[in-house]
């Protein structure tokens, strides 16, 4: 199950660049594709850290009773990730209106950063993550018909995540990466996992955009 869940994680270092190309060329924008994928995949990678928390905290004891991992999977993802994000969603479309461009762009920066480092500090990384997912989609479906602010502060985000983010991503990812223990053994039997699961995924999206969407294959 934990090697599931690490499977089942979708990487933003390759996901959000894509999509971002996407909904610039505006490939996709009529039936709001790029913008589902991305939060299809923030939902996902949140999931599959839940999961994998949770299955290691019935793994390796916690000293826990054994029905807390999964209540407190329930409130990371219900309370502090949908409920806590959605009000503070709701507390900066109040004041979307009293502020100019960049500080509605500094205002809702700060506020996912806070989030994601509470999440940290309180040992909900992936609550922190989902709850600053369902704040920025609280201000963006209360200021649906604004969307002339809307595209202008998601163009300051494009271009901080093109000058910033995207490198220190990839940096930080390929610093992590350790060459001296892939052994041959190790990289032979990671190819078949990931082949696997590339086969299962493509299935699941088949079956997924043919019997819910009305999307075009």
């Amino acid at each position: 199950l934990m090697l599931g869940f690490l499977i089942a994680d979708v990487s933003p270092a390759v996901t959000v660049p894509l999509l971002m190309e996407l909904i610039e060329n505006g490939y996709g924008r009529s039936k709001a594709i790029p913008s589902v994928l991305l939060a299809s995949g923030g939902l996902n990678s949140v999931t599959a850290i839940v999961g994998y928390g949770t299955v290691f905290s019935l793994i390796f004891s916690s000293g826990l009773p054994a029905y807390a991992p999964t209540v407190l999977g329930i409130l990371e993802i219900f309370g502090f990730g949908f409920g806590f994000g959605t009000l503070l969603g709701l507390f900066a479309s109040r004041l979307w209106r009293f502020s100019s461009k960049k500080l509605r762009f500094t205002m809702l920066l700060l506020s996912v950063i806070s989030l994601i480092f509470l999440g940290k500090k309180v040992g909900m990384s992936g609550g922190g993550c989902l709850s600053a997912i369902s704040m920025s989609a609280c201000v963006a479906h209360q200021q649906r018909h604004s969307a002339r602010e809307l595209s202008d502060v998601s163009a300051l985000f494009a271009q901080l995540w093109s000058a910033a983010g995207q490198p220190l991503l990839f940096g930080l990812l390929g610093a992590s990466v350790s060459i001296r223990i892939l052994l041959p053994a190790y990289l032979q039997f990671g190819v078949y996992v990931v082949i696997i699961g590339l086969l299962m995924r493509a299935i699941a999206v088949f079956v997924c955009v043919k019997m819910g969407t009305t999307w075009a294959m």
